[in-house]
C-alpha cells in the first residue's frame, strides 16, 4: 500500500457528496442547538464570490482507492445519523 510512495499531496475526502445544509443540521443536532436556526442560503445571497462557493463538498477519491487501497469513511460515521 504505502510502499508505492506516491508523489504529491493526498487529501482525503468522503465517498459521496453531502449538502452543506445537511452537515449544518447534523452539527446542530450533535451540539443540541435548535435545528430551526439552520437555514439554507444561496452563496451569492450571502455575498460570497463564486470562487469561495465550491459546487461539491467532497473531492474525488478514486486515486486514493486505486493506488493505496484506502476507502474514506462515511460522512456520518462516528457521530449519529445523517439529517
Amino acid at each position: 500500500m504505502l510502499e508505492q510512495r506516491p508523489a504529491g499531496v493526498m487529501q482525503v475526502s468522503g465517498p459521496r457528496d453531502v449538502a452543506y445544509q445537511d452537515v449544518a443540521l447534523h452539527i446542530a443536532r450533535r451540539v443540541g442547538a435548535d435545528e430551526a436556526l439552520v437555514q439554507p442560503q444561496d452563496s451569492s445571497e450571502a455575498g460570497l464570490p463564486p470562487i469561495f462557493a465550491p459546487r461539491y463538498t467532497t473531492l474525488d477519491t478514486t486515486r486514493l482507492q486505486r493506488e493505496l487501497g484506502l476507502i474514506p469513511p462515511d460522512a456520518w460515521s462516528g457521530g449519529g445519523d445523517p439529517p
